[in-house]
């Protein structure tokens, strides 16, 4: 999955901590919450007025973090989209 994600954008970046989902962030400023075990998108997310260059997710505290050449950091509550069945 991380080579296709790779092929499509090479400066797309992405987190996994172990857990249901990884986030990807990318030149088209929307972060993607992607099941880890069917590399589906189950969210994609639009905030940054640039790329995004850094993302991070923490299931137990429900929660995505993603950092942006427009020097700004977003904070998402992802407890909806944990809550339903992946």
């Amino acid at each position: 999955m991380v080579n296709t994600l790779c092929r499509e954008d090479p400066n797309r970046c992405a987190n996994y901590n172990g857990g249901r989902l990884v986030v990807s962030g990318s030149y088209d400023r929307r972060v993607r919450l992607i099941d880890a075990s069917t590399g589906k998108c189950e969210r994609a997310i639009q905030g940054h007025a640039g790329s995004i260059r850094c993302v991070y997710v923490s299931e137990e505290r429900g929660i995505v973090l993603s950092g942006g050449y427009d020097t700004s950091i977003r904070y998402m509550k992802i407890t909806s989209t944990l809550n339903k069945s992946l």
